[in-house]
């Protein structure tokens, strides 16, 4: 018995005609991952643990961005000076500084910083500050708004 005619022909170059519709010569694309806008002043909190208290300072930053870098300088009521640089993006990690003026001298140090940045809310930890000449604070923790 001999197959109908639709299942010798037609159904076989359909499926070929099918298949090669799937193929095409020009790429694909794909949206451009969006960027958060995080530019401008910033206020908020600093808090972190030093001889075994919890103090919570006045924080207010000023973040500059161009592209996706932002680049922040922070002032805390305290004195504390310093800065941050990350990528624009919901998850961050970048480098941060301190300046502290003590005693007549002012101390320096660096740390890792990582947090999360959404357009009205930055908030990032920085769970050791190295440095030489002072004692420093652990479990920094920043949260700012707009």
């Amino acid at each position: 018995m001999q197959k109908p005619l639709f299942a010798r022909i037609v159904a076989p170059v359909a499926i070929a005609v099918a298949a090669a519709a799937c193929g095409s010569d020009s790429p694909m694309t794909t949206a451009a991952p969006t960027t958060i806008n995080l530019g401008g002043a910033w206020t908020g909190t600093w808090q972190f643990l030093t001889a075994g208290v919890t103090v919570t300072d006045t924080v207010t930053a000023t973040l500059t961005q161009s592209g996706s870098q932002v680049t922040a300088g922070w002032t805390a009521a305290s004195g504390a000076t310093g800065t941050l640089a990350f990528a624009a993006a919901a998850g961050f990690t970048g480098p941060f500084t301190i300046n502290e003026p003590a005693l007549g001298f002012t101390c320096t140090g660096s740390g890792q910083a990582s947090g999360t940045a959404a357009v009205d809310a930055l908030a990032f930890d920085v769970p050791s500050i190295g440095g030489s000449g002072c004692q420093w604070s652990t479990n920094n923790h920043f949260a700012l708004h707009r």
